[in-house]
């Protein structure tokens, strides 16, 4: 895993329910924009790791909201009983139920119904309340970040394609900036590809392009040559 980004810090510093309301997801992640913009990586092996510190972000976004699970299910805790296993594993699942809400309802109406049965649509109705707001705010920082990788992988393409086209470069390095370059035009029209590997992971599946070929010299540049 790469150094984390700096501006991550603003997700560990939230410990307490006010302070995850109060997150300001915007200013978070202009941060972050604006750390990554500067320098521009010049080796392929700069450029690899810049792309994977943003992939870093989306495990950083999963565990923070899993810990937004853990604040919110404590202030449940705060008007209704709900029973510490059942906190664990609401925390540590939660972001398994994005896309199956109903189940997630259906499995924790069940399970307080056994335990709490004169509170357990209460209590249920909070949880699921607490359930949507975090997997709002991690679709959210997610929709954030894939902003910036996609600006990031834009501004990096020209500089890519141009040292795939340098022949100051051997061949077989033109060859991966080529591979690069096609990964950065690919996340910047399809950004949510940046979940699908590492740098390396997503080259690795990139056929190297054909090289350019030498451009026939002409009649002036051979008399030139004389």
């Amino acid at each position: 895993m790469t150094a984390p980004l700096r501006a991550l810090r603003q997700l560990d510093e939230v410990q307490h329910l006010r302070q995850l309301e109060g997150l300001d997801a915007g200013a978070l992640f202009a941060g972050l924009a604006a750390e990554v913009a500067e320098p521009a990586p010049t080796t392929l092996e700069e450029l690899g790791r810049q792309l994977d510190a943003l992939r870093d972000v989306l495990a950083a976004i999963d565990a923070f909201a899993q810990k937004a699970m853990g604040i919110r299910l404590t202030h449940v805790l705060a008007a209704a009983p709900l029973p510490p296993q059942l906190r664990t594993l609401l925390k540590s699942t939660v972001l398994s139920y994005q896309h199956d809400l109903p189940l997630l309802r259906s499995r924790v109406a069940a399970a307080l119904g056994r335990v709490e049965p004169a509170t357990g649509a209460a209590v249920t109705a909070d949880v699921m309340d607490a359930a949507d707001r975090v997997l709002a705010l991690r679709t959210d920082l997610r929709a954030r970040l894939f902003v910036v990788a996609q600006d990031v992988a834009a501004a990096r393409l020209p500089a890519a394609t141009q040292a795939a086209r340098s022949r100051a470069l051997a061949q077989p390095e033109r060859q991966r900036w080529a591979q690069a370059a096609i990964d950065l035009e690919q996340l910047a029209a399809t950004p949510a590809l940046l979940a699908h590997g590492t740098s390396a992971e997503r080259l690795g599946l990139i056929a190297p392009p054909p090289d350019d070929p030498e451009p026939e010299p002409t009649r002036g540049s051979l008399l030139e040559i004389d």
